[in-house]
C-alpha cells in the first residue's frame, strides 16, 4: 500500500494499480512477467523483479508505472525483492 494506491503483482505477471478509496485498477501492465515487488521507501518508485528472456531488477514510477531503468542481473534466478531502511 503507497497513500491511497495499493500494488498488487499476480502469480501470472502483471502488475495492477489500484485505488483504495473506491476499489477500482487504474493502471495494469500485462507484457512483463513481474516477479517480487517493493516500494522505495520515498513512495516515488517501485522494484520489482521481471523474468522475460534474462531475470531483471527493474524500477518503475510508482504513479505512472512507467519502466525507468532495467538491470540485468547475470548468473542469478531472483525471486523477490526488498528494502530495509536505514537505520
Amino acid at each position: 500500500i503507497l497513500g491511497d494506491n495499493l500494488y498488487v503483482n499476480a502469480s501470472s505477471g502483471e502488475l495492477t494499480k489500484i485505488q483504495i478509496s473506491n476499489q477500482s485498477v487504474i493502471k495494469q501492465i500485462t507484457h512483463i512477467n513481474f516477479q517480487g515487488l517493493d516500494v522505495f521507501k520515498s513512495g516515488e518508485f517501485l522494484l520489482a523483479i521481471t523474468k522475460d528472456s534474462a531475470p531483471n531488477l527493474t524500477i518503475l514510477n510508482a504513479e505512472s508505472l512507467k519502466i525507468l531503468r532495467e538491470i540485468t542481473l547475470p548468473g542469478t534466478t531472483p525471486w523477490d525483492v526488498a528494502i530495509r531502511p536505514r537505520q
